[in-house]
C-alpha cells in the first residue's frame, strides 16, 4: 500500500514537474512579406519545421535570427527561448519587351521588382504616341510606376496625326484649308483665276519650290498656286483702217488705236458691229476680244447769206447733198451758190467737213417802164436792170397841169416812189387837172400847198404834183373853207402849218398823214362837227387851241409818242366823255380841257407831273369831285371845298399843281411825303395862315410858290433843289428865315436875287 502509495506519489510529482516544463514561442518577422502566425507551445530545444513565406517579386532565402541576417534559423535550430526570426529575401528580376512599330528600337529591359521604371517614348513619323497597352488589341493600359511582379510585353498604341494644307491662291478663287494624316492619298484642288492658267502648287512664297508629294508629309502646309498669265488678243476694226491684234495679260491697260477721220467724230468703241454695246473696259478681260470703233458723220452748219442777211441755216452730216429751196429775189435770177460773195467760186451743194457760209449768186433782170400819157405829148418808154434809176419823161398837155404819173387808169394811186426799175413791167400813167385847181409853192424840189380854187366838198391833197412830192401844208391854208366835210392827207405830208384847217366848220372826218409829228396850233379850232380824231403814231406835241370849240368831238385816240398838251387844246369840247392819256405824256398845260362839260373818266399815266391852272376846270370830273385834296394820278390837282388847318399829303406823291393850294384862308400847316419833287406856280399863293412846311427832296419851286405867305417864319430848301421860279417868297415876312443844306451858297443867293422882300438868309 506504501509502496503503492509512493508510487503514486513519484508519479504524480512528475506530473506536476512535467506540466511545469518550459514552452517557448517562436514570432515572424517577414520584412514585407505575408504575414505569419506564431508558433506557440515550442520546448525547450525543440526543433519546429519552418513555414516559407511569400512575398511578391521576391525569392525566400530563409529566417534569421537577426535584422543583419547573420545567423540563420532552420528546421534543425533548437529553440531556446522565445524568438523571433527574420525573413531574408532576394528582389526578382523581370523583363519588359516591346511592340511599337515604330523608327525607334527599344531594347528590352530588365527590372528589380518594384524599381520605378521610366517610360521609353517611342517616335512614329506622322503619329501621335498615346501609350503602352499590355494587349495587343491596345484595351489595358499600361501605367508605368514601379516594375511589377511579372514579366511584360507591352504594345504601343499611335493615334495618326491631322495636318492641315492651307492654299493661297494668289488672287485666284478661295480654297478652303483641308486635313489630312500622314501618308494620305492626296488629291489637290485645282484653283481658278480669271485670266491665268494654273502651272501648280509650290511651296514657297517666291513660287521656286513645286510641291509634288502624292501623300501627307508629315507636317502642316501652305501651298501657293502658281500662275501663267493668259494672253488675250484684242483686235480693233475701224472701218477705213485695217484691223490690229494687240496682246495682253487680263487687268493689263488696254491702249485703244488713235483713229482719225474726216468728217467724222468718232463715237467710241464696241463690242458689236451695230454701236449698241459700248465696250466701257480700261483693262483686259479674260477673254479675246473684237472689238469695233464706229464713226458717227458729223454735223456741219452751213449759213446761207442772200443779200447780206441770213436767208437760212442747215446743219447737215458730212457729205450729205444739201436739199435748200432757191431763195426769190426781186428782180433777179439766182444763179446758185458761192463760196464767196464775189461769185468766184461755186458751191458744190455737198456737205464739208467744217462749219462755211455761202452766197446767194444773183443776175439782175431787165424790165420796162410803160409810160401812157393820157393825150399828152408822146414819151419814150424805157428798158433798163432792176433798180436802176432812170428819170421822168417830160409830158405836156395843153390847158392842164400834170399832176405826176400814176401806177393805175383810174388814177388813184400816185408813183411816189423813187424812180428806180422795178422788177415788173411798170405802167404809169399821166394824171392832168385844169392848171387853175391847186395853189402851191415850190421848196427845195418838194411841193408846199397852200390852198385850192373851189368850195370841194371831199378834199383828197395829192401826194404829188408834175413829179413833186407834196410834203407840207402852210399855215391858213383852208382857212374857213366851210363847205369841206372830208380831208385826206397823204404820208408823204410831213407838216401842217397853224391854223390850217381853223374854222372848217362843216368838216366831219380828217385822214391824217402818219408822218407828222406835231399837231400845230389852232389846227382844227372851230371845227364844230368834228367828232372822231385818230392821232398819227408819232405825234408828240398837241399845240395851242388845235381842237378848241370842236363841239361834237367824242372820241380822241392818242399817240403813244404824245409829251406835251398845249393851252386850251381841247377847251370846249362839249361832247368829250373820257380820255385815255398815254404814258409817254409829261405835260398839260394851263385850260387844257377847260369847259368840256360832259368830261368824267380821265386816265392819266404817273409821269405827268406838270399841270397848269384850269386844265380839268368846268369839267364832270372836277365838278363831281369829292370836297378834299384832289389827286390826278401822282399829282395833287388841287383842293375842293374848305381847307383845313392842317393837310397831309398822301405817301407816293410827286408833285402839286399850279394854284392847287391859292388863297387858302385857314390852311396853316403842311406834312409833304419824302416822295414830293414838284412844287408849281401859285401853288401855296395868298395862304395867309401858313406857317409850317418842311420838304426834303424838292427839286423844283415854282414862281411865287409862296406868295404872300406872311406868317410863314422859316423854310428849309433842300440841296437837291435845282431850279427856282421867279420870286417864289415874294410878299413874305421880312423875318422869314430861309434854311438850305446847300453846298453852293451863292449859287443859292442867284436862284433867289430878286426876292427882294427877303431880308435875313441864315445857312447852316
Amino acid at each position: 500500500m506504501g509502496k503503492l502509495k509512493w508510487l503514486l506519489i513519484v508519479v504524480f510529482m512528475v506530473l506536476v514537474f512535467s506540466s511545469c516544463s518550459p514552452k517557448y514561442q517562436i514570432s515572424f518577422n517577414t520584412t514585407g512579406g505575408q504575414l505569419l502566425e506564431p508558433i506557440t507551445n515550442v520546448k525547450k530545444n525543440e526543433s519546429v519545421r519552418l513555414p516559407i513565406p511569400m512575398r511578391e517579386g521576391h525569392q525566400f532565402l530563409g529566417w534569421y535570427q537577426d535584422l543583419l541576417y547573420t545567423i540563420p534559423f532552420t528546421d534543425d535550430t533548437k529553440v531556446t527561448g522565445n524568438i523571433t526570426i527574420y525573413a531574408k529575401w532576394a528582389v526578382n528580376k523581370y523583363r519588359i519587351s516591346f511592340v511599337y512599330d515604330s523608327e525607334t528600337n527599344i531594347e528590352p529591359i530588365e527590372v528589380d521588382y518594384g524599381v520605378i521604371i521610366t517610360e521609353p517614348i517611342p517616335v512614329k513619323t506622322g503619329h501621335e504616341f498615346v501609350g503602352w497597352y499590355k494587349d495587343e488589341n491596345l484595351t489595358q493600359k499600361f501605367v508605368f510606376n514601379k516594375m511589377p511582379a511579372t514579366n511584360l510585353k507591352l504594345y504601343a498604341k499611335w493615334k495618326p496625326i491631322e495636318y492641315v494644307i492651307t492654299y493661297e491662291t494668289n488672287g485666284g478663287n478661295h480654297l478652303d484649308s483641308e486635313v489630312y494624316h500622314y501618308q494620305d492619298q492626296l488629291t489637290l484642288p485645282v484653283p481658278v483665276r480669271e485670266g491665268y492658267q494654273f502651272t501648280g502648287w509650290y511651296q514657297d512664297q517666291s513660287l521656286t519650290s513645286e510641291f509634288k508629294e502624292q501623300t501627307m508629309p508629315a507636317s502642316n502646309l501652305t501651298l501657293y498656286a502658281g500662275w501663267n498669265p493668259i494672253r488675250y488678243s484684242v483686235t480693233w476694226i475701224v472701218n477705213g483702217y485695217a484691223p490690229t491684234t494687240d496682246y495682253y495679260n487680263i487687268g493689263e491697260e488696254l491702249i485703244k488705236p488713235q483713229v482719225y477721220k474726216i468728217g467724222y467724230e468718232f463715237k467710241g468703241w464696241y463690242f458689236d458691229q451695230e454701236g449698241t454695246l459700248p465696250f466701257d473696259l480700261d483693262t483686259c478681260p479674260a477673254s479675246n476680244l473684237i472689238i469695233y470703233g464706229l464713226f458717227e458723220k458729223l454735223n456741219y452748219k452751213i449759213t446761207f447769206i442772200n443779200d447780206g442777211e441770213i436767208y437760212d441755216e442747215l446743219i447737215l452730216p458730212y457729205q450729205e447733198l444739201v436739199d435748200i429751196d432757191e431763195p426769190n429775189k426781186e428782180g433777179h435770177t439766182f444763179l446758185g451758190w458761192y463760196l464767196d460773195p464775189e461769185m468766184t467760186t461755186e458751191f458744190n451743194l455737198i456737205t464739208p467737213h467744217h462749219d462755211i457760209t455761202v452766197y446767194a449768186g444773183w443776175g439782175k433782170n431787165k424790165y420796162q417802164v410803160i409810160f401812157h400819157e393820157n393825150n399828152g405829148t408822146d414819151v419814150e418808154d424805157i428798158e433798163d436792170y432792176f433798180q436802176s434809176s432812170f428819170s421822168f419823161p417830160i409830158t405836156s398837155k395843153e390847158g392842164y397841169v400834170f399832176y405826176g404819173w400814176y401806177l393805175d387808169p383810174e388814177l388813184k394811186f400816185p408813183f411816189v416812189a423813187e424812180p428806180i426799175i422795178p422788177a415788173f413791167t411798170l405802167h404809169l400813167y399821166a394824171k392832168w387837172e385844169p392848171s387853175n385847181h391847186w395853189i402851191y409853192q415850190v421848196r427845195e424840189n418838194r411841193i408846199s400847198i397852200t390852198g385850192f380854187i373851189g368850195t370841194p366838198s371831199v378834199l383828197e391833197i395829192p401826194s404829188v404834183i408834175n413829179n413833186k412830192i407834196v410834203s407840207r401844208i402852210e399855215e391858213e391854208a383852208f382857212l374857213n373853207y366851210t363847205s369841206l366835210t372830208k380831208v385826206i392827207i397823204p404820208d408823204t405830208v410831213t407838216y401842217i402849218g397853224r391854223a390850217a384847217f381853223k374854222d372848217c366848220n362843216n368838216l366831219q372826218e380828217i385822214i391824217l398823214s402818219n408822218n407828222i409829228a406835231e399837231i400845230t396850233k389852232e389846227l382844227f379850232y372851230g371845227c364844230s362837227r368834228l367828232n372822231k380824231i385818230d392821232l398819227p403814231p408819232m405825234i408828240r406835241l398837241i399845240g395851242d387851241g388845235a381842237f378848241y370849240g370842236c363841239l361834237n368831238l367824242q372820241e380822241v385816240h392818242f399817240s403813244n409818242e404824245l409829251v406835251e398838251i398845249g393851252e386850251n387844246a381841247f377847251r370846249n369840247c362839249e361832247q368829250l366823255v373820257s380820255i385815255n392819256l398815254p404814258v409817254s405824256l409829261e405835260i398839260i398845260k394851263k385850260d387844257a380841257f377847260n369847259d368840256c362839260l360832259l368830261l368824267k373818266n380821265i386816265n392819266v399815266p404817273d409821269k405827268v407831273i406838270v399841270y397848269q391852272d384850269g386844265v380839268f376846270t368846268n369839267t364832270a370830273w372836277h365838278l363831281e369831285h369829292p370836297d378834299g385834296v384832289i389827286y390826278l394820278g401822282k399829282m395833287v390837282y388841287g383842293f375842293k371845298g374848305i381847307i383845313p388847318v392842317q393837310v397831309a399829303i398822301r405817301p407816293g406823291t410827286l408833285g402839286i399843281n399850279q394854284y392847287a393850294f391859292y388863297n387858302s384862308s385857314t390852311l396853316q400847316s403842311v406834312i409833304v411825303p419824302d416822295s414830293l419833287t414838284y412844287i408849281g406856280d401859285y401853288s401855296f399863293a395868298e395862304c395867309r395862315k401858313l406857317q409850317f412846311i418842311i420838304f426834303t427832296e424838292v427839286v423844283h419851286i415854282g414862281s411865287y410858290a409862296f406868295k404872300n405867305c406872311i406868317n410863314l417864319s422859316s423854310i428849309t430848301i433842300p440841296k437837291v433843289t435845282s431850279t427856282i421860279g421867279t420870286e417864289p417868297f415874294a410878299g413874305c415876312s421880312e423875318n422869314l428865315i430861309i434854311y438850305t443844306t446847300y453846298d453852293n451858297v451863292d449859287r443859292l443867293l442867284a436862284l433867289l436875287d430878286n426876292d427882294s422882300r427877303v431880308r435875313s438868309l441864315d445857312f447852316d
